[in-house]
């Protein structure tokens, strides 16, 4: 599974040089009883606006999602991007998944989000719905400020 991921990102980066993409690499951590979960998200999006996703251990632990989508964007004015997105994860957790993720900017003002359904197809009280969202303030180049919130809904449970 790691020699995949390492595949992934050597592809991404090798492609990003010829084409002149944008590409990008997040690492999250998740600490529970001293025990850490590394949670690595590689995207890509060509000069076509295609965007791909590869994310390990982000929805469960041992699990490879991928994503794909095509972005639209606008940069005047209000600036905007919108990825609608599809994919699937393998590993402790199966599912399928729809998303969608927005950016907006006016000025100095952001708001970003980034939702996701996915439908577990193993256990189905295993779907769950997730949204990250932000709205901030960028008054210099180097400082920011602003709130976000997180919410992630498990089939017919309470509101984590």
């Amino acid at each position: 599974m790691q020699t995949s991921i390492f595949t992934i990102i050597i592809l991404f980066i090798t492609l990003s040089v010829r084409s002149q993409s944008e590409t990008g690499l997040e690492q999250y951590c998740f600490v529970r009883n001293d025990s850490y979960t590394f949670m690595p998200i590689v995207h890509f999006r060509n000069k076509n606006n295609w965007y791909a996703e590869a994310r390990y251990n982000y929805e469960d632990t041992q699990t490879f999602s991928l994503f794909l989508g095509k972005t639209y964007s606008k940069n005047a004015g209000l600036t905007y991007s919108i990825t609608p997105l599809v994919g699937a994860s393998v590993g402790n957790f199966q599912a399928v998944s729809v998303g969608l993720n927005l950016d907006m900017g006016l000025n100095n003002f952001y708001f970003s989000s980034q939702s996701q359904y996915s439908f577990s197809t193993s256990v189905y009280e295993h779907s769950f719905l997730y949204n990250w969202s932000e709205i901030g303030f960028q008054p210099l180049p180097w400082f920011y400020t602003g709130l976000s919130i997180q919410q992630t809904r498990l089939h017919k449970t309470n509101v984590e």
